[in-house]
């Protein structure tokens, strides 16, 4: 989902926007426990389309509007349209830089293991957003695996962060071990 605002003279292009792009959507909700959404920007259109963003504004790295807003608009919008909870599923801003973030928030009290997905989402929050373009490495693979539902991908690359993160601690226990026994420490 994103935030479809209508600049002026583009009422007509929104609601067709809203109800073709997100409503159809929405509606095939019906019956189910909770809706998935994921947001990423907001889009201002006029009566023939989308309205550039005005010269001096704030753009990630897709050329979009800078718009951290568009989380709270997409679940609020969601919820009131379906009247059932919903869950972020993903969201992100492709910047290089992030001065205003300042820090995660996983929340997965209401998961009992059905819904997978913001557990996933929380590691790689932990193993980092790999730098667009990223397509090598354990954070561009759970990345990969997470974006296109790889599910042995995702299994492959926390396995091997698991590997990495053990052999490491073997390595510095057998670093520490050597130099304290150069020390003359006793085992």
């Amino acid at each position: 989902m994103e935030e479809l605002v209508a600049g002026e003279g583009g009422e007509q292009t929104r609601d067709a926007a809203e109800q073709i792009l997100e409503n159809t959507f929405l509606d095939g909700t019906a019956g189910d426990d909770f809706i998935g959404v994921q947001c990423y920007e907001r889009t201002v259109l006029g009566p023939t389309g989308p309205i550039e963003p005005e010269p001096g504004t704030r753009l990630t790295q897709m050329g979009y509007e800078y718009w951290p807003q568009v989380v709270e608009y997409t679940v609020r919008r969601a919820a009131a349209y379906t009247g059932i909870p919903v869950v972020v599923t993903e969201n992100g801003i492709a910047t290089a830089d992030a001065p205003n973030v300042c820090g995660w928030i996983v929340d997965l009290r209401r998961n009992t293991g059905g819904a997978m997905w913001p557990m996933f989402q929380a590691i790689r929050a932990i193993v980092g957003e790999p730098p667009t373009g990223a397509q090598a490495g354990i954070g561009a693979r759970l990345l990969a695996g997470t974006y296109y539902g790889q599910t042995l991908q995702i299994w492959a690359a926390l396995f091997m962060a698991a590997l990495l993160a053990a052999s490491l601690v073997g390595l510095i226990g057998l670093a520490e071990r050597l130099i304290l026994r150069q020390m003359g420490a006793r085992p």
